[in-house]
């Protein structure tokens, strides 16, 4: 067992750091059992171990490894095939319910929780050769994302209304920078995505200044200096007096949270079956000041009235 985990018995309906640890579970409050022992690692609450999409994703994994089917836990469960699908798909599961998938998988529930506590999600960035075919042409790298999000190559030219030739050029050019493996069976055509989410730009990506640069100018007039803002619509300048070291640490943070939740935003085995989810953008941006970004209208002076600012 990791040196890190430690065992704690806890009764049902007791508040304990255990209970609330575990976020997303759905702890039974009038349950027969007496007392459940659970394993938690001891790391603070919010860290990625409690992000319940990485459990659930831990115990995906898991299911796959034994090939045990979802078919197969519904017959043993005594439930529908939907029903199994639905429960795995929730950002919550009933205690009960996960620790009898456990069961029937041989799954220990300690496993489960290190694995998910363990999955430090880190981008892959997009290679030299990758990040020249976008900025020479930047269709190719939205015709990339659209495979991302699931769609096959027949819904993407049915949407974008592409030729037989462009579909085979988009396909051909991606594949020959090692993005994607196509394979042909009759009519029948496979597309695999050959690298892991969450995926990224590199510093000093071309791709990603040009993709900085037109979102930033949008993001500013949408949602920073505008008057109507959205549901959603987040920004924030902030200054801050820190110290090198801890500048490092925050701009590190602030990466592993982004990384976070890209693997969920990303990866396909967490996402809902029918997912609507909406599209967020998300700008990050820090440098040490210069005294020529100020303000000159807040410019320390000689006032003669308020109202001559």
């Amino acid at each position: 067992m990791n040196e890190n985990a430690i065992s704690s018995t806890v009764r049902c309906g007791e508040p304990s750091d255990t209970l609330t640890s575990f976020v997303g579970l759905n702890f039974p409050r009038d349950c027969p059992r007496c007392c459940y022992t659970l394993f938690h690692l001891t790391e603070p609450v919010g860290r990625t171990m409690h992000d319940p999409e990485l459990l659930l994703a831990s115990l995906k994994s898991m299911l796959k490894e034994r090939q045990l089917s979802y078919a197969t836990l519904a017959i043993e469960l005594g439930t529908s095939l939907l029903t199994v699908k639905r429960s795995l798909n929730k950002s919550a599961v009933p205690l009960d319910r996960l620790l009898e998938i456990c069961r029937i998988a041989q799954i220990d529930f300690a496993e489960l929780a290190q694995r998910a506590a363990a999955h430090k999600p880190v981008h892959t960035y997009f290679n030299t050769a990758q990040d020249e075919l976008f900025s020479r042409c930047p269709p190719m790298y939205s015709y990339f994302v659209a495979l991302r999000t699931g769609l096959s190559p027949a819904e993407i030219a049915r949407k974008y209304r592409l030729t037989r030739e462009s579909t085979a050029s988009y396909l051909d050019a991606l594949s020959s920078v090692n993005l994607l493996l196509v394979t042909t069976s009759g009519k029948k055509q496979e597309v695999q995505i050959l690298i892991e989410p969450p995926i990224g730009h590199r510093p000093g990506s071309r791709m990603l200044s040009r993709l900085s640069a037109t979102f930033l100018k949008s993001v500013v007039e949408r949602v920073v200096v505008s008057t109507d803002r959205h549901e959603g619509d987040f920004s924030l300048l902030k200054p801050l007096r820190l110290s090198e070291r801890q500048y490092r640490q925050m701009t590190s943070d602030l990466l592993e949270v982004v990384n976070r939740y890209a693997l969920i935003s990303e990866n396909p085995s967490l996402a809902p079956e029918e997912d609507d989810r909406p599209e967020w953008q998300l700008a990050l941006a820090a440098a040490k000041a210069n005294p020529k970004d100020t303000d000159p209208e807040s410019t320390i002076r000689n006032l003669q009235t308020l109202d001559s600012q």
